[in-house]
């Protein structure tokens, strides 16, 4: 078995890995805006904040500034440099302010802060008085201005609050919006979710449970299943793939099984046969012995002729069977066959041995030769009248001897030649010696391990040629004698 590299498909883990980062992809991106949308609104809100609480410090500087002016006019507490320096922190602070929001505000803060310069003079003017000038007048008159700067900060502070009040709804709208947006991708990702899961297990499930159902057809011993199809190209169609090539390697190697099984009842059945025929073979070769003396002491040498070809042949057919032979006792065997047949039909059959002078020493399976020349006498030209022909050619060919049983008989049809080329027995052809062709063709594999060494080509009317080969072993040698053994 050849060894196949594979590239594992990663389709399911791809997939996984997609619908995961898309997932948290999504949710994060859903996050992401919502989070956005309530940093916006609280961001302005915040900005209001803000503002409401720099108008808050300013309103406490405001009335520290005028509890330092009553300690330092009326009183006479504290000091103009203390004066100077809370009124210097309420001019930083009231010119600190940005206009961040509404353009009512903007405005308030510009007359705000324009007030606070343009009445800068009489708080300096109140600071360093004269002797002729009245304070108490100039006191009044700042008092009120530091009321109207109260009242600017709290025209500021209301408009402010009105803006965040206007802005409340607006915010809870946006709120609201953002976080339906939110679930309602929540909810469609928990739904894909669903039918994601649903698919994805649907298409790992059926695969997998036809991989089990044609699993526990095996083990019952059920082989004969169709492929399952392959459907998808990822780690479950590659597992289907790889089960179906199992399941045809078993299945071949149950057939391997069950044809060794066979051949080896042919090889028994073909053994007990022989076994069967010899009926004390040592009394029938004494007897054709004693024959042989007899006809040699009455000058018979004809019949003496007969009896040896007939002692030859049947040692050498209970022998051979049975263990291997050389090519050269074959064709001795061959010749004994045909000495016989010559006597027995004359002339109405022609008999030729075509074979080389030298011939390989070839070790070959016994009796693999002979019945198939004996099939062409016996179905090939037995019921012709005359113009019998039965030509055997022997050929050296590389690796192998090729030999050539030919006769021009009656022929056969395309139909049982298909069938003898496959291996089949037919009925009649195993008659006389009880190995057939296809016997033949059993014990070659058996011998070889080869089922291409028997060819068999015939025409109705036109003849029969069975084309058998010997395979040559390292070992063979080459003789000179066909006569060998």
């Amino acid at each position: 078995m050849h060894k196949r590299e594979r590239s594992l498909p990663h389709g399911l883990r791809r997939r996984i890995y997609s619908f995961s980062v898309g997932t948290v992809l999504t949710i994060a991106a859903a996050g992401v805006l919502l989070g956005l949308a309530f940093l916006q609104n609280a961001w302005s809100n915040q900005k209001l904040l803000w503002q409401l609480r720099e108008i808050g410090q300013l309103k406490t500087d405001i009335s520290k500034m005028s509890e330092s002016m009553q300690n330092y006019i009326l009183a006479g507490e504290g000091s103009s440099a203390e004066c100077i320096a809370v009124w210097t922190l309420l001019s930083d602070d009231i010119q600190s302010l940005e206009t961040r929001s509404s353009r009512s505000s903007a405005l308030l803060i510009r007359d705000l802060q324009d007030y606070q310069d343009n009445t800068g003079q009489d708080f300096f003017t109140l600071l360093y008085r004269s002797g002729s000038m009245n304070v108490t007048s100039f006191y009044r008159q700042f008092m009120t201005q530091q009321d109207d700067r109260l009242f600017l900060c709290n025209l500021l502070q209301n408009d402010l609050i009105e803006q965040m009040t206007a802005q409340y709804p607006t915010a809870v709208k946006s709120n609201v919006f953002y976080l339906t947006l939110y679930g309602i991708t929540l909810l469609c990702l928990l739904i894909f979710t669903a039918l994601f899961s649903f698919s994805f297990a649907d298409d790992i499930y059926r695969p997998v449970q036809k991989l089990v159902d044609q699993a526990g057809e095996m083990m019952v011993g059920n082989y004969q299943l169709e492929d399952l199809p392959v459907l998808q190209q990822d780690e479950i169609g590659y597992l289907t793939g790889a089960f179906n090539e199992m399941k045809s390697r078993v299945r071949a190697n149950f057939r391997d099984q069950e044809e060794l099984r066979r051949l080896e009842r042919l090889l028994h059945n073909a053994e007990l046969r022989a076994l069967q025929s010899q009926v004390n073979p040592h009394f029938l070769f004494n007897v054709l012995s004693v024959a042989a003396e007899a006809a040699l002491t009455e000058n018979a040498d004809h019949t003496v002729d007969v009896i040896e070809n007939i002692s030859y042949m049947l040692h050498y057919s209970l022998t051979s069977v049975r263990d291997n032979t050389l090519l050269c006792d074959e064709l001795k065997m061959v010749r004994a066959y045909l000495f016989l047949q010559k006597k027995r039909f004359g002339d109405r059959i022609r008999f030729e041995l075509n074979e080389p002078e030298i011939l390989p020493a070839v070790r070959i399976p016994g009796m693999t030769l002979q019945p198939i020349v004996e099939n062409a006498v016996m179905h090939g030209t037995e019921k012709m009248a005359a113009g019998g022909l039965i030509r055997i050619t022997v050929r050296s060919a590389p690796g192998a001897v090729e030999i050539y049983v030919q006769d021009n008989g009656c022929g056969m049809t395309e139909g049982m030649v298909e069938a003898l080329n496959r291996g089949d027995n037919l009925h009649g052809t195993a008659r006389s010696t009880g190995l057939g062709i296809s016997n033949v063709r059993s014990r070659l594999e058996i011998f070889y391990h080869r089922k291409d060494l028997l060819q068999v080509e015939s025409k109705v009317e036109k003849g029969t040629c069975v084309h058998l080969r010997y395979l040559m072993g390292e070992e063979a040698d080459h003789v000179s004698d066909p006569n060998c053994g």
